[in-house]
C-alpha cells in the first residue's frame, strides 16, 4: 500500500447495471463521508485496511452480481464489519430479494453480513436486448397482476429516504472506530 494512501475507516463499493445501485451508493457517500466506488475498482490493498465494508449490489436473474467477488475475497473480507445491500426490481416482494441473496452467497458467508434490501426501479427503455427479452419472459410467467403491469411498464421506486435504516448503522459505526 502507498506511504500516503489515506487509512480509511469504512468504504462503499457497489457493482451496479443500470444505476439504481449507484445512487444508492452516492446517497450513502453524502449522508456519511464515506467514499463509494465501483467494485471493479477497488483496491484489495487499500480495502484491508477498512475496518467496516458497505458492499451494494444489484440482483439480476436472482442472483446478487457482487458475490463471485465476495467470494474471491472472502478470506481477509471475513475479518472485517460488512454490511450488504441488494437492489432490486422486485421491490413487491423482499422476500425474493433474501432468496437471492441465499442462493448467492454459502450460509458461513451470509451469517457475517448485515443485510439490507432496497427498491430498485426498471426502465425499460435503458435495458439491452438480452435484459429486455428476461424482462419480457419474466412478466408472462408472474402470477401476480400488479406485478406483470410494473414489468410491462417500468417503475422506480428508488428513493434516499430508504437508506435510513442503514445509514444509521453506518453512522454508529463512524463512532466506534472513531474512538479506536
Amino acid at each position: 500500500m502507498d506511504q500516503n494512501a489515506v487509512v480509511m475507516k469504512g468504504i462503499i463499493l457497489f457493482k451496479s447495471q443500470y444505476g439504481s445501485t449507484e445512487q444508492y451508493a452516492k446517497w450513502l457517500s453524502e449522508d456519511t463521508g464515506l467514499k463509494a466506488i465501483p467494485l471493479h475498482e477497488a483496491d484489495v490493498d487499500q480495502l484491508k485496511a477498512c475496518e467496516f465494508i458497505i458492499i451494494g449490489s444489484h440482483i439480476k436473474v436472482g442472483h446478487i452480481k457482487a458475490s463471485d467477488w465476495i467470494k474471491t475475497h472472502w478470506e481477509w473480507l471475513k475479518n472485517k464489519k460488512l454490511l450488504l445491500y441488494s437492489v432490486s426490481g422486485s421491490y413487491a416482494n423482499r422476500k425474493q430479494q433474501r432468496e437471492a441473496l441465499e442462493m448467492s452467497l454459502p450460509e458461513d458467508i451470509l451469517n457475517d453480513f448485515e443485510y439490507y434490501s432496497l427498491p430498485g426501479k426498471l426502465d425499460k427503455s435503458k435495458l439491452n436486448f438480452w435484459d429486455r427479452i428476461i424482462v419480457f419472459l419474466g412478466s408472462k410467467a408472474i402470477p401476480d397482476e400488479e406485478a406483470k403491469e410494473r414489468m410491462s411498464h417500468g417503475f422506480d421506486y428508488v428513493d434516499h429516504k430508504h437508506l435510513k435504516r442503514l445509514v444509521k448503522v453506518v453512522r454508529q459505526l463512524q463512532k466506534k472506530t472513531a474512538k479506536v
